[in-house]
């Protein structure tokens, strides 16, 4: 600062005093009062420009030669069109130009791995990445014949350089499933993982012409762990569903040809063989259904899963049973009808099955927990801690909380259709969100013929019998808690809201709790006319109730009772009405209740009548058989 335009200017070394200070070059700053000069002619150190010398000594700056870092940030990357790398540069200077070239690779090869990198005209040895500032940038070697290949980074206008190795090798794609065979119940939630290698996608063809049902899906890695994980509703599978009530996955994706169409995917079906020009492609030719018949549709028609004219939803005359399914992992989304008729992938890489097995009923438990709200426990291992079994007939004491356990499997597939949220599972559900699904309530679901009634034996003439309130009750009256994985779920009831039951809990009200997958003397479960929705069906698909899974006049029940009591209280130690206790420092009052075992509990001792007149209080742990023992010292 401090030129003006024609100002004779002197740049000069610092030598270490104004008097020995080597003079650079003779500078004339412009007509804005500025100067300017290259420090590429200039050797390392201090300088200065002078005149005006405005300090002594005067201010000096310093010229250093550049540095410069490059280093890739993988030693080894494959051909994969999705498996890049980086390279990180790193400079004392702000911008520049990098000029890099790698013996065995021209301009245009290099041109494919850095992406912006500009060609020489005159030069097919090396390409410029211009303006670079210090950072990662991408490199990409899809299209690099396999190899060790050595780059030189250097600065176009300076000698600072540096070079790296990277080596490139064949892509391996990869998808092989982490179970061999998946064992599950039907009309439950089966989970897969499908690990890549690779790759971050892969198709999977699920079930074949044998099991009566083909869907397939495409799945991608989205949270970069190289594995997909993901579940399927088998019950909602294969009917007219929207595809998040079929299909979950918490961290990666999934879509289905069934629920979304994967033909922006790529996917294809073709007859005995793949060619280039996709002549086979199912469908192609067929004049009767031109217009009409998706590929897709195309290829289920081929294997006999559907009739000519009918749609993709026709596979399934009712859910997907008890059977064995073939899933089939596809490195590129075509499958094929061979000659034998019967359907593969082109390029398979692994292939897996699902054993679905029987459902059904193993028994209902009745157990108290203290008083509370229904889903003041809402995790299963709370239930679990909370919980204490009561023998058949057993007494709940007014006011506690009543919980039905339920071990059955064959009904978790439903809970999610209903809630259309596979977490629910996890978390738990207000009774009223899931109670569709028990025929007891009036409404869609009464043809899957699961009956699950909690009811007093108190009904007259003109009243009907309390029970639990399935449609109202809110969460923290009736609340319903599953363990899927382990067959079988919690119906957890506050005796102490009025909500919780449709009518008066008292004093020895006697219930039964009951589960029952009902079916019809002569039909087995069908799917309704017009879409097979998971709640158009029954028997002969009249909506008569029909268990899915089970023959007809097969029904399965099991049922557990208990008797609603006073809250009460025996103590030990009663002579003639009186309790007698030592007058001893190691004092102990027990006895029996019917309250829950873990309820908050006092024993309390008070006299007036006593020479000194006391009260002394004592925690009670009431245990599981409903005995307890409070400690006090009377020894005063």
């Amino acid at each position: 600062g401090g030129y003006s335009e024609g100002d004779n200017v002197v740049l000069s070394e610092w030598q270490g005093s104004e008097d020995g200070a080597r003079t650079a070059e003779q500078l004339t700053a412009n007509q804005n009062g500025v100067v300017t000069f290259d420090t590429s002619e200039l050797e390392s150190g201090d300088y200065f420009l002078n005149p005006p010398a405005t300090a002594d000594p005067p201010e000096t700056f310093e010229v250093l030669p550049q540095t410069l870092s490059a280093e890739f940030d993988d030693d080894e990357v494959t051909t994969a069109d999705d498996d890049s790398t980086t390279v990180e540069f790193d400079s004392n200077r702000g911008t520049y130009d990098v000029e890099i070239s790698a013996d065995g690779l021209d301009d245009t090869e290099l041109a494919t791995i850095f992406d912006g990198a500009v060609q020489d005209d005159e030069d097919d040895e090396y390409v410029t990445l211009e303006g670079v500032e210090d950072g990662e940038y991408d490199a990409s070697f899809s299209e690099i014949d396999t190899g060790e290949y050595t780059f030189e980074f250097n600065v176009s206008d300076t000698s600072a350089s540096d070079s790296d190795s990277i080596t490139v090798t064949e892509e391996d794609v990869d998808a092989s499933f982490a179970e061999g065979v998946t064992t599950d119940t039907a009309g439950d939630i089966a989970e897969f993982t499908v690990e890549l290698e690779d790759t971050d996608s892969t198709y999977v063809q699920f079930g074949d012409e044998d099991a009566g049902f083909i869907d397939v899906l495409y799945l991608e890695d989205d949270d970069d762990d190289d594995e997909v994980t993901f579940q399927v509703n088998t019950r909602t599978l294969g009917t007219a569903n929207p595809t998040n009530d079929v299909y979950n996955t918490e961290d990666d994706i999934v879509r289905s040809q069934l629920y979304d169409g994967l033909a922006d995917d790529d996917v294809a079906f073709y007859d005995e063989e793949v060619t280039d020009d996709g002549s086979t492609l199912l469908g192609e030719n067929d004049q009767a259904n031109a217009g009409s018949e998706t590929n897709f549709e195309a290829y289920l028609e081929e294997l006999d899963l559907i009739d000519s004219g009918e749609d993709q939803f026709s596979q399934l005359t009712r859910p997907l049973q008890p059977a064995d399914y073939e899933l089939t992992a596809s490195a590129n989304g075509e499958f094929i009808v061979n000659a034998d008729g019967d359907s593969e992938a082109d390029e398979e890489l692994d292939s897996a099955l699902l054993e679905l097995t029987d459902p059904g009923i193993e028994g209902v438990t009745v157990h108290t927990a203290p008083e509370d709200n229904a889903d003041q426990d809402d995790e299963l291992q709370d239930v679990l801690d909370a919980a204490t079994a009561r023998e058949d007939g057993g007494e709940i004491a007014l006011d506690d909380r009543v919980i039905i356990q339920a071990e059955a499997t064959g009904l978790y597939g439903a809970v999610v259709s209903q809630t259309n949220d596979f977490s629910t599972l996890e978390d738990g559900a207000a009774l009223e969100d899931v109670s569709p699904i028990f025929a007891n309530v009036d409404n869609t679901w009464n043809g899957d013929g699961i009956n699950f009634v909690v009811e007093a034996d108190d009904a007259t003439g003109n009243q009907d019998a309390t029970e639990l309130n399935y449609d109202d009750a809110g969460g923290s009256n009736a609340y319903v808690v599953f363990d899927e994985e382990n067959g079988q779920f919690f119906v957890i009831a506050d005796t102490s809201a009025d909500a919780a039951f449709d009518g008066d809990v008292e004093d020895g009200s006697e219930f039964e709790a009951s589960l029952e997958y009902e079916t019809d003397d002569e039909d087995r479960y069908e799917f309704g006319t017009g879409d097979p929705l998971p709640t158009a069906g029954g028997a002969g698909g009249d909506n008569d109730p029909a268990y899915p899974y089970f023959q007809a006049d097969s029904t399965q029940s099991e049922s557990a009772s208990f008797t609603m009591a006073e809250r009460s209280v025996t103590f030990d130690n009663v002579n003639d009405g009186t309790l007698e206790i030592a007058a001893s420092e190691d004092s102990t009052i027990s006895g029996t209740t019917n309250i829950a075992p873990g309820s908050d509990a006092e024993v309390r001792v008070s006299s007036t009548d006593a020479e000194v007149s006391f009260r002394s209080t004592a925690s009670a742990n009431i245990t599981e058989d409903g005995s307890f023992e409070a400690p006090f010292d009377f020894s005063e």
